[in-house]
């Protein structure tokens, strides 16, 4: 089994992001689960947030590892990318809503 790129090689796609007082940087890095006894896992992710204030300096770094069903011929990095970032979205709407 091939383990995930690490996070020292280039990503496989970037989205930089500016509102609400900050600048996010998505990046992602994807390998194909082969080899995996992993039931349906045919995807690998690594997923690096940045956030930086308008100064830019960093604020803070989230790194997520990512497994999934979908084919790569079905969604390459760039769509992995959006939909993870929409996925989080939600769930930060989810938790504000609960808070108030």
């Amino acid at each position: 089994m091939k383990p995930p790129p690490l996070l020292g090689n280039k990503p496989d796609d970037v989205v930089t992001e500016r509102g609400h007082g900050r600048i996010n940087r998505w990046s992602i890095w994807i390998a194909e689960a082969t080899g995996v006894d992993f039931p349906h896992g045919r995807q690998f992710a690594c997923i690096r947030r940045d956030e930086f204030g308008l100064d830019g300096i960093a604020v803070s770094k989230e790194i997520v590892y990512v497994i999934t069903s979908v084919r790569v011929e079905h969604a390459d990095a760039a769509a992995l990318n959006i939909h993870t970032r929409r996925h989080w979205g939600i769930e930060v709407r989810h938790e504000v809503a609960l808070v108030e």
